[in-house]
């Protein structure tokens, strides 16, 4: 398996998956939201691919099971500084 070191923006990958979900979200009478960080980066280095299957199987699992008041939540953090 190889694994990518590329560009991709983070706000923008979130986009899809949230979107794969909202119509199940409506037909369950469930509130979807999604929502980063305003200190998180735009831009990061990985592989967006498995990022955002990791986004959409936690959302699949989240709403596989409902109940009320729950959620899930993804964070990351930086290994490296962050300079500007």
């Amino acid at each position: 398996m190889v694994i990518e070191h590329a560009p991709f923006d983070l706000h923008a990958l979130m986009k899809p998956p949230a979107a794969l979900f909202e119509p199940e979200a409506k037909r369950s009478q469930l509130h979807l939201t999604k929502s980063v960080s305003v200190d998180a980066p735009y831009l990061l280095l990985g592989d967006d691919v498995r990022i955002q299957q990791v986004l959409i199987n936690l959302a699949r699992t989240r709403s596989g099971s409902p109940s009320r008041g729950s959620f899930a939540s993804v964070s990351a953090r930086s290994s490296v500084p962050i300079t500007t």
